[in-house]
């Protein structure tokens, strides 16, 4: 075999392993776990509340006679029953100038919008409490909004990483943060620490149920895939100082396996090849200088390249032993570098590619590694918004569209929807636009005159 067909053999270029690679999505486990917790708190639903609410009109009864205990469950009947009748609305809109929402049990977060909205206009939903005598048995006691406003604040942090997942889309470098940040605020909560050392006990026994569903999915982390750990190594900001926080006693076996697991990937010397072929690529991988090589510049100086060696040894001195480069990462230090304020996801994955384009040459077999993880998108939300857009654009008059027109449609939508294009459209007048493009209509059979 030579060496080109070793390069680009298939079987060496094949990525996936299996279960290996398999990678839970972050926004599903994160919707798993709110579930879990809202299931506990016996929150009903919001096809059960409706249910309710015709079963009355249908058979005509003036008031909720069964009303539930959960106190999520009854303000949703309230907010759907209020909903439900325009009169009641422009009523209610004379006490309160807040508007209100209900939840769809498809979207857990939608349920945490109408609690922020209820509990913002508590008093209003009282007053229409007493004044309706529908709503008279439904109406909540101020310990029932205390426990409403507590569910709410649990919830939040919840929200706020689904929020991150399916708007900034974040890549999995950040996968592991985010589920040992979530288990961080689930333990304040299970210990009552912090701000939760007054936390009602139902909302702390839901809780410790979240936190078994979020255990059984990060635990997967240790025996299913090594993925999530890799990645989170490849910042260098980072590298194994967050393991070794978290990990504790278990980070030691985590970091062995990451070294095995990346000599693996990307091996010291290049299968198949003459001594003299590494050792060229080697010295080439090692200098950021583009000087020397062939095609891009003429070799340098002998006299410059003494003067090089003699200023290096002068400041620096070299290590006795080599240390492998993969070996060096994992047990160096994490880099220096000052965190601006007010750091989105999207300015931190910037950071962090054009970290590895610019140290790509420092550490070439780590580089490798790189750019197989930190692309790997942390959650499944834009491969799944993709398929609904698809849906919206093969309506029934449109079934028999090409594959190529459902190409350039998907793509000119996503262009249009991106700030670049409204800024630039935001800038441009009608006479530019006009000067600059030349619309021709031209009728079949007929040619364009002079």
């Amino acid at each position: 075999m030579s060496v080109v067909d070793s390069l680009y053999d298939p079987r060496e270029l094949m990525q996936f392993k299996g279960d290996q690679s398999f990678i839970r999505c972050l926004a599903h486990v994160l919707n798993l776990v709110a579930k879990a917790i809202l299931k506990a708190l016996k929150a009903g639903s919001h096809k059960d509340a409706k249910k309710l609410i015709y079963e009355m009109a249908e058979k005509r009864i003036e008031s909720f006679t069964d009303t539930p205990r959960s106190a999520i469950a009854r303000l949703r009947l309230i907010v759907l029953w209020l909903l439900a009748s325009e009169q009641c609305m422009l009523k209610y809109q004379e006490y309160s100038d807040v508007g209100l929402d209900y939840d769809v049990d498809t979207r857990w977060n939608a349920l945490l919008k109408m609690l922020e909205l209820a509990i913002r206009s508590k008093d209003a939903i009282n007053l229409m409490c007493e004044e309706f005598k529908a709503l008279g048995p439904l109406k909540l006691s101020d310990t029932k909004w205390n426990f409403l406003e507590e569910i709410y604040e649990v919830m939040l942090p919840f929200y706020k990483k689904t929020l991150l997942v399916s708007q900034d889309a974040p890549t999995i470098t950040q996968a592991t943060a985010i589920y040992w940040d979530l288990d961080d605020i689930m333990d304040d909560i299970i210990e009552k620490q912090g701000n939760c050392k007054s936390i009602n006990e139902q909302i702390r026994q839901a809780v410790i149920i979240g936190r078994k569903v979020l255990d059984e999915y990060t635990s997967k982390m240790d025996t299913e895939t090594l993925i999530p750990y890799a990645a989170a190594v490849l910042d260098p900001r980072v590298k194994t100082e967050f393991l070794k926080a978290h990990l504790q006693e278990g980070a030691g076996a985590v970091i062995d396996n990451l070294q095995t697991h990346f000599k693996e990937l990307s091996p010291e010397q290049l299968p198949n090849h003459p001594p003299e072929a590494v050792s060229g690529a080697r010295s080439a991988a090692n200098s950021t200088s583009f000087v020397g090589r062939s095609g891009r510049g003429l070799k340098v100086a002998s006299s410059r390249q003494r003067m090089l060696e003699k200023i290096q040894k002068d400041h620096y001195t070299a290590p006795a032993t080599h240390l492998d480069e993969i070996d060096e990462w994992l047990s160096s230090p994490p880099i220096q570098e000052q965190i601006p304020e007010n750091l989105t996801a999207e300015e931190d994955s910037k950071w962090l590619l054009a970290w590895w384009r610019t140290n790509r040459y420092r550490y070439p077999r780590m580089a490798k590694i790189a750019r197989r993880y930190i692309s790997i998108p942390a959650s499944e939300v834009g491969v799944e918004r993709l398929f609904s857009r698809g849906r919206d654009q093969l309506g029934l008059r449109r079934y028999a569209l090409h594959p190529g027109m459902m190409k350039m449609l998907t793509i000119l939508k996503a262009f249009y929807s991106a700030d670049i294009f409204r800024k630039a459209l935001a800038n441009l007048d009608d006479e530019a636009v006009e000067d600059d493009i030349e619309v021709v209509i031209q009728r079949p059979g007929i040619s364009k005159r002079a």
